[in-house]
């Protein structure tokens, strides 16, 4: 599906970030760029942490992996404490940061901000509460604020510390979440994003506001301009995934 939508539209992918070195989150990469294609820049950049879990012998997707890596792509690692601010286009910029310490092992997710003009995204992968708190400690709210804020972890509650939230004050929060109540918005987590001050709309993958679970690709849109008194303007969507 990603293939079909990059050829359609004449698109070349020239990077891609794992978060981190868990399956729902970096194994596809094996297959996606063992794809023959013109859609897919050869050597595609892929941005990871240096979080160990990369260097795991027991993880069996990740010898596949590595194998397709070194004959695809180039790997720039970004090392616990440090970021890197990558240009995409004049105005649009990727930061992306990571943090190290005693944080819980293999959910030291590298986060993106991604700034498209005045708009400002935030990814957090699968990060956990205390790992958060330490990337805010290190790098500073510049880096955490964000009209969107994907939510860590599928919404679970050992994540989206109500602290690091209301340093992010996000408009919109969009989560990944699945029909198994281990990938599903935590009631507490839901309660964290609903009792700050400011209104957040929350988008999920699994579940229609309604509660009735339907799922959909979230689609977001924005120029990135902001509007004299009223902030940036963001179209977002949930769509039916085509699937063939």
């Amino acid at each position: 599906d990603i293939i079909d939508y990059l050829e359609k539209n004449k698109l070349l992918l020239k990077v891609i970030i794992p978060s981190h070195p868990h399956t729902d989150h970096a194994r596809a990469i094996t297959r996606l760029i063992s794809v023959k294609t013109n859609s897919i820049e050869n050597p595609v950049t892929i941005f990871r942490s240096n979080d160990q879990g990369w260097k795991n012998s027991k993880s069996t997707w990740l010898k596949p992996y590595r194998n397709v890596i070194s004959s695809f792509a180039n790997e720039v690692v970004i090392k616990s404490n440090q970021k890197k601010k990558v240009k995409i286009a004049d105005g649009v910029f990727a930061h992306l940061f990571a943090a190290g310490g005693k944080t819980r092992k293999n959910y030291r997710s590298l986060f993106v901000q991604l700034r498209y003009h005045d708009a400002k995204i935030l990814f957090t992968g699968d990060a956990y509460k205390r790992y958060e708190t330490a990337m805010l400690n290190k790098f500073g709210n510049a880096l955490f604020a964000a009209d969107v804020l994907k939510i860590t972890h599928h919404g679970s509650k050992g994540g989206t510390d109500k602290d690091v939230l209301a340093e992010i004050r996000p408009g919109i929060a969009t989560v990944s979440t699945g029909k198994s109540k281990s990938h599903d918005l935590d009631p507490k987590t839901r309660a964290t994003i609903e009792n700050q001050s400011d209104k957040i709309r929350i988008f999920e993958t699994a579940r229609a506001n309604s509660g009735k679970l339907s799922a959909r690709d979230i689609v977001i849109n924005t120029d990135g301009k902001s509007i004299a008194g009223s902030g940036i303007l963001y179209h977002a969507r949930r769509l039916t995934p085509k699937f063939k």
